[in-house]
């Protein structure tokens, strides 16, 4: 009896608990404190979205009780009811702006409520061709941040062996990815290469160099403006939405074996030359360095995922006449 007595007193107090628990909440308690997060606030509109409300909690900062319900579309219409799930993903197929509501309760159905606006691009439609005037060589064009863009390496000029160096002279010298020119690929001269002072046509102060007539070879502002019309590596990389198609390399150094990763489609790091340069000390004083342009952030290979870094041509194994890249020209209005 005794023991009946006990258990019944027991549930008793655990019923007045849990009352007490989950009833009116005391005072001095306010509500949820809300994190609400996205993966990205820009992305094309084939990228899966992550939107997270990790971080959120009630006064006490207790998260596991937390409950979570989001309205992926801002129209007043959730998409979920509330649920544990602390994360959503969504890909939005239509480009434009978005709004994203998530609207989280703790256990007193005390809510709070936030909201995220990001982007979504579609592909860059302002495309065109160019005929080479030279070699009579299509290439395809693209409109980004007020510029048109050679959306294909330049492929002009004879080839010469990696071993060579090519010279001040009449002819156009161009190197080919392990000296095989039958690898052109789809995009133009995908796997052409040029050394710097060759893409200068060996005039340090020359705007165009070895582009087209009419054309020039970008600066560092030029290829940093891009990064302000559209952010993220695929995007520019080959078959991105952008269209510009920059080549999924690296930097070659002229005098390494050429591995295949340098290539592989799985790569959407590029590195490119800028015409400019500073002088300073490389295996001797006043020495010309050029600059380059890269997804990379640094010779290292350390990747940020969302900026193009202009960076001096420093490296002892990857120095003038010793390294190679491909060449983008530009056409200004």
């Amino acid at each position: 009896m005794k023991r009946l007595l006990f258990l019944i007193g027991f549930l008793i107090a655990l019923v007045a608990c849990k009352k007490d628990y989950y009833g009116d909440p005391p005072d001095d308690f306010g509500p949820p404190i809300i994190k609400l997060s996205g993966s990205a606030m820009r992305v094309d509109s084939t990228v899966w979205y992550t939107f997270s409300g990790v971080g959120s909690h009630d006064s006490d900062g207790h998260w596991g009780i937390i409950k979570f319900r989001w309205d992926i579309n801002g129209d007043g219409v959730w998409e979920t009811p509330f649920t544990g799930k602390t994360d959503y993903v969504h890909v939005y197929r239509e480009t434009g702006f978005h709004t994203v509501i998530l609207e989280i309760a703790d256990r007193f159905d005390q809510r709070n409520k936030d909201s995220l606006v990001f982007e979504t691009y579609g592909p860059n439609s302002d495309t065109s061709h160019f005929t080479d005037p030279r070699d009579g060589q299509v290439y395809r064009t693209v409109m980004i941040s007020g510029l048109e863009w050679m959306a294909e390496n330049l492929n002009y000029g004879s080839f010469i062996p990696v071993t060579d160096t090519s010279r001040d002279n009449s002819l156009v010298e161009k190197y080919s990815f392990n000296d095989n020119p039958d690898l052109q690929g789809e995009f133009g001269g995908y796997y052409t290469y040029y050394d710097w002072m060759e893409m200068m046509n060996h005039d340090t102060t020359s705007i165009q160099g070895i582009c087209p007539p009419g054309w020039e070879l970008p600066t560092r502002k030029d290829w940093e403006d891009i990064v302000n019309h559209r952010r993220g590596l695929d995007y520019f990389a080959q078959g991105g939405l952008s269209n510009l198609h920059l080549s999924r390399m690296l930097l070659q150094p002229k005098l390494q074996e050429w591995y295949w990763y340098d290539i592989s489609k799985g790569i959407v790091d590029w590195t490119y030359f800028t015409r400019e340069f500073y002088t300073g000390y490389l295996n001797g004083p006043d020495k010309i360095i050029p600059y380059i342009v890269s997804s990379l952030k640094s010779s290292h290979y350390l990747a940020d995922r969302g900026n193009i870094y202009a960076m001096p041509y420093f490296n002892d194994t990857i120095k003038k006449h010793f390294a190679i890249a491909p060449v983008r020209c530009i056409k200004r209005d």
